[in-house]
């Protein structure tokens, strides 16, 4: 709406992050789940009234009458979920804290983010992934000089053809189908003792950076802004921490030389400066001040290693 000089002001509250602070593993916290979770209602969906797939509707084709039946609904439903979980919320201090002062706020703040996008150097990410493609070429050629024929990287059913069976290697674990798994962690415990799930695991990294990150960022940027824009979420992990979709720029790995050079990529506005900062033990820091527990409380005042001081007082364990 902000892309439409539209600004909202005044958001009290929101129904997602009251069911993600009540129970925050109880499943999706959208409205069509809320709705049935709580109301026990089924909403109409946008696709009953779009439609799916390549022929599904834009918003403004749909008939006004099933348009503003389908938007009511979203009005009167997000308001009846909203009288049925905020009374329960409020029976929580804690929980309620957390909501008041943390996850609400939070919403505009994300919300400025998200429309800042950040920018990005497509020459650098270009120049990347034609380095990565070659090194994808030597894996295959090694994986196929170690497997002694031709096969195809990506295929399940060849990988599991060429180790178990030609190269007589023995099954960890099986598929639900009964198949020999060629998961991540199977070929990682494999790799120890041979070397063609090593060269497997390095080329499915490769391919996976290049096809989510050095070939498709490029092709996220904005035209108007020229500038990538994530979404963030506050109500998908358990533990409270953000996520990011379309792209996901939370998960580009950091110990490792080519998600490094991904990271690379990111760059500062002219006379801007990108500045990279790390909270210094944030999870123990807010668990403090939200408990106002004194040992935690003393601990950080005075300057203490944390865990230890934690690890003393909760295991009784000797320090010194």
């Amino acid at each position: 709406m902000q892309n439409y000089g539209i600004e909202l002001r005044g958001i009290a509250f929101d129904t997602m992050l009251e069911s993600y602070i009540l129970n925050s593993v109880a499943g999706r916290h959208d409205m069509d789940s809320l709705s049935d979770r709580w109301l026990k209602h089924k909403t109409i969906t946008f696709e009953d009234i779009a439609g799916k797939g390549k022929n599904q509707l834009t918003f403004n084709q749909i008939a006004l009458e099933e348009a503003g039946r389908y938007a009511a609904e979203d009005a009167d439903v997000t308001l009846q979920l909203h009288l049925k979980m905020w009374p329960e919320l409020q029976q929580h201090k804690g929980p309620l804290n957390v909501f008041e002062n943390i996850e609400m706020p939070l919403v505009p703040v994300l919300s400025r983010v998200e429309r800042n996008g950040v920018k990005i150097d497509p020459a650098v990410l270009h120049k990347h992934s034609e380095e990565i493609t070659l090194r994808l070429a030597e894996l295959e050629k090694k994986a196929h000089d170690i497997a002694g024929e031709a096969f195809n990287l990506s295929s399940t059913k060849q990988l599991q053809t060429i180790l178990f069976e030609k190269q007589g290697i023995k099954p960890l674990k099986k598929t639900p189908g009964g198949a020999p798994s060629t998961s991540e962690e199977v070929l990682e415990e494999l790799a120890l003792d041979y070397p063609l799930p090593k060269v497997i695991l390095e080329y499915r990294g490769l391919a996976k950076l290049k096809s989510t990150y050095t070939d498709k960022l490029p092709l996220m940027i904005n035209p108007k802004t020229g500038r990538v824009h994530t979404s963030y979420h506050q109500a998908v992990t358990a533990t409270g921490r953000l996520s990011s979709t379309d792209p996901n720029l939370q998960n580009i790995p950091v110990r490792n030389e080519e998600g490094r050079r991904i990271r690379q990529a990111f760059i500062a506005p002219e006379d801007y400066l990108i500045v990279s900062a790390d909270y210094s033990q944030i999870e123990l820091r807010i668990m403090a001040h939200l408990s106002r527990d004194k040992g935690l409380l003393t601990a950080f005042a005075e300057g203490k290693d944390i865990h230890r001081a934690n690890g003393g007082g909760s295991l009784w364990l000797a320090a010194g």
